[in-house]
């Protein structure tokens, strides 16, 4: 069993690399804006969804890469769950007011202030049901391939977004919502996310986004400094 999802996550590792955000067709400015209306009209009406996802993260410094994977999930506004299985567990979850970054392996969780966490990265506070892609960012292209259609930004605000260079993201070709999302930052560092599973407006226990630990476990909470000026 253990071959077999290796397989699987190594074939899914060149799929996330080299050809899930790869475009095949342009798009026509218009057509590009008038999908992107769709996206933003479809992702408006949804209240949350859960997905497994993988992600691709490549360090540009160190020419290394990783790949993870796991389950998400989002409720609007702000709340998030990412539950990583593979490498190793970790979880990360936010109720908008907090951020709880957990590990296991190391018996420690790190708490921030969720606006100090997130001022900055505007592609997953779109996802979160906080942000506008239209306010938020400039469109640069559209574009389409087998998995789906691609629509790649640049951010409107270079003083907030100092370190993102651009993102594209990846939407069902048929139902308009994100299907995956890649984030490139300014050093080249990349992170490529795939989702799939994915189940829109799921009911979601709100134990989902008030994490418990079991005890014993080293709370760092750095909220305090956060509210500080």
């Amino acid at each position: 069993m253990k071959y077999l999802i290796l397989s699987f996550l190594l074939a899914v590792n060149a799929r996330a690399d080299l050809k899930a955000f790869e475009c095949k067709k342009a798009l026509s400015v218009d057509k590009a804006d008038q999908i992107l209306s769709e996206v933003q009209t479809k992702y408006s009406g949804l209240k949350s969804f859960q997905a497994r996802f993988i992600q691709y993260s490549f360090l540009a410094a160190l020419e290394t890469s990783e790949l993870s994977s796991g389950i998400m999930s989002f409720e609007k506004p702000g709340k998030m769950r990412w539950v990583y299985e593979e490498p190793e567990a970790q979880e990360f979850t936010a109720d908008g007011k907090s951020l709880w970054f957990y590990q296991p392996t190391d018996n420690q969780v790190l708490i921030d202030s969720f606006k100090t966490a997130f001022q900055s990265d505007l592609p997953v506070s779109f996802l979160m049901g906080i942000g506008d892609l239209r306010k938020n960012f400039s469109l640069k292209q559209g574009c389409s391939n087998q998995d789906g259609t691609l629509l790649s930004f640049l951010p409107k605000d270079r003083v907030k977004t100092d370190e993102l260079s651009f993102f594209t993201l990846m939407v069902s070709s048929d139902s308009f919502l994100p299907i995956g999302a890649e984030i490139t930052d300014v050093a080249g560092n990349k992170n490529s996310f795939l989702f799939n599973e994915m189940k829109p407006n799921v009911e979601l226990a709100s134990a989902n986004f008030s994490p418990t630990f079991p005890k014993g476990t080293d709370v760092i909470d750095r909220r305090s400094e956060s509210s500080n000026p």
